[in-house]
């Protein structure tokens, strides 16, 4: 078998692949001793028709399963043969055959970068603080508590952080109501009795800061500017006015620490539970810790080296994340008008963490091979087990879900990188 390179890019690759005709009369009589088991001819018993009766009847149905049977055989041995890692499924382009003679064909595939691997050992990442503060204890003790607290009057005094507010208000820019200039932007626009938590940020940046000191009673403006990198794009960077009434004062009430809601929330008596809380923050704090050591490992490769990526595994990598971002904003409520609008900005920045991705999994995948880095069939087991926990369904059936869209292969290749990066964790110098 003839088999030319034709270099498209560093990662792309054309194959001009001729198979001789002697094997191509061998596929050819293979596939015609098939259809001759199973033809059905006027005349003769099944498997006993002349060859010659065959091809009359079914050369053109014969001839198509050659080249869809052959064609495949042959890439995969032209790839084997010239030591190719394709990372793409291969595009045949044409394929030229006669009956009797050689076929040929050429296609196109993308194949894994050649690169030099960078200084990985050694790497500096920072040490953070893993210690529960008793800021830490209170703030998570309240989080706790507030999933079994209740709202109730304030007492009579102004709008405090950390209050929720009752209000009616109507926004407008340059006197025109804002629905009017974005109808999406139902929340944005105005309500009525609506309870509003009074925390930096939130709602449009620096209402809710406004509201500290406002009485029940009170009606006032607001003014504030709309992020110019805001979700509507017709608002970015305008500056709105609200008229506010306040109706209400509501604060939570925070129920008292019983055996029973402290075996609900943490699965121990209430005279453990500061114990026990501290012990989950401690952990908490150790994860998070080691979750930005792990970006700093994979931003520092990622700058280190520099090398072409394939545009198929990029293009695929997009994809996958713009699917997460969408799906992300409409279940925090985003209108698919709004999504319509920002898709540009979407694709944009999806194929910026794409592009990192990739390369991040090519130099990690290139890590593994030199260090010798697998995954053991009990981690696949473990994750498989705890994402099936996730999902709430049974192991097995999870597992044969999985398997039946191929996703193991994704499972390992995840696992594999979290491998490497742990060992890149142990090599490195912690710094404070």
């Amino acid at each position: 078998m003839n088999v030319t390179i034709e270099e498209i890019s560093a990662c792309r690759k054309r194959l001009l692949i001729e198979v001789p005709a002697d094997r191509v009369n061998e596929e050819f009589d293979k596939v015609a001793a098939d259809y001759s088991k199973l033809a059905r001819i006027p005349g003769f018993r099944p498997g006993k028709a002349p060859k010659a009766v065959i091809l009359k009847k079914y050369q053109k149905e014969i001839e198509g399963e050659l080249q869809r049977t052959l064609v495949p055989k042959a890439y995969r041995e032209a790839f084997q043969k010239q030591n190719l890692r394709v990372v793409s499924y291969p595009d045949v382009e044409s394929v030229n055959y006669q009956p009797g003679l050689s076929l040929s064909f050429s296609t196109v595939v993308d194949v894994a970068p050649q690169f030099t691997l960078p200084t990985y050992k050694g790497l500096t990442v920072k040490g953070r603080p893993t210690e529960v503060t008793d800021e830490d204890f209170t703030k998570a003790k309240e989080r706790l508590l507030s999933q079994y607290g209740k709202f109730v009057d304030a007492p009579a005094r102004p709008i405090q952080t950390e209050d929720i507010a009752v209000l009616d208000y109507k926004g407008t820019i340059e006197g025109k109501a804002i629905e009017e200039i974005a109808p999406q932007a139902r929340q944005l626009s105005g309500g009525v009795d609506q309870w509003l938590l009074v925390r930096p940020d939130f709602f449009v940046p620096g209402f809710t800061d406004a509201l500290i000191g406002f009485n029940i009673g009170d009606k006032k403006q607001i003014t504030v500017t709309i992020p110019a990198d805001g979700a509507i794009e017709a608002l970015n960077g305008k500056t709105a006015v609200y008229d506010v009434e306040v109706k209400g004062i509501k604060v939570r009430e925070l129920p008292e620490i019983t055996d029973d809601l402290s075996q609900q929330l943490l699965g121990v008596p209430a005279a453990e539970f500061e114990a026990k809380l501290r012990e989950e923050l401690k952990k908490e704090k150790e994860r998070e810790a080691k979750a930005e050591q792990r970006k700093e490992i994979g931003e520092a490769l990622i700058a280190a080296v520099d090398f072409e990526l394939p545009e198929s595994v990029v293009k695929d990598e997009t994809r996958d994340i713009v699917q997460d971002i969408v799906s992300e904003n409409e279940n925090r409520g985003i209108p698919a008008e709004v999504l319509e609008e920002n898709k540009a900005q979407i694709f944009e920045n999806a194929s910026k963490g794409a592009k990192e991705t990739v390369k991040l999994q090519f130099i990690l995948r290139k890590i593994a091979e030199e260090e010798k880095i697998s995954v053991t069939q009990d981690q696949i087991a473990q994750y498989v087990t705890f994402l099936a926990y996730q999902s709430g369904k049974p192991v097995e059936k999870f597992a044969k879900e999985l398997s039946e869209r191929g996703g193991f292969g994704e499972i390992e290749r995840r696992l594999l990188s979290q491998n490497v990066i742990d060992f890149l964790l142990g090599q490195a110098n912690v710094v404070s």
